[in-house]
């Protein structure tokens, strides 16, 4: 994996930018769609590789949620129904989501983002779009990720 930084760059110069992106990730900054997020509009993730799919069986966004204590992380679970966070646990082949007790500060937990889409041309090429919606630097930066070769 090749790492690529572009540290002031904003969206529509990174989609100015002509470069194969095989298997390499790029920081980008995301001040664009913070101001879109704030009148309510969608995030826009462009790049110059051509149509990406837009069918939920190709793309989708989900949330990953981390606890932050003692300098560490750890992945945990929200359970939208429970509407708690809960460890994760597996017996006799079942997953099941036990919440904690106490819940934890709001504050300790860190949300990612996660955009995944495949090329329309390129089944097999793949975008990973990555920002923390919440903790500190939330949405300033996003990650590109791009999985497999450009053709």
């Amino acid at each position: 994996m090749h790492v690529l930084v572009f540290p002031c760059i904003i969206p529509l110069l990174f989609r100015q930018l002509h470069f194969i992106k095989s298997n390499v990730f790029v920081v980008v900054d995301n001040s664009a769609n913070v101001k879109r997020k704030l009148s309510n509009k969608y995030n826009v993730f462009d790049d110059d590789c051509g149509a990406w799919s837009s069918s939920s069986s190709q793309a989708q966004t989900i949330k990953i949620h981390y606890l932050h204590h003692d300098s560490s992380y750890k992945k945990i679970f929200w359970d939208a129904a429970q509407e708690k966070y809960c460890r994760e646990t597996k017996s006799g082949g079942k997953w099941s989501y036990i919440p904690y007790d106490p819940q934890p500060d709001p504050a300790d937990v860190i949300i990612v983002d996660c955009y995944y889409t495949t090329l329309v041309a390129n089944k097999s090429y793949k975008k990973l779009v990555s920002w923390m919606s919440s903790g500190y630097g939330s949405r300033e930066i996003v990650v590109y990720k791009y999985i497999g070769t450009e053709n």
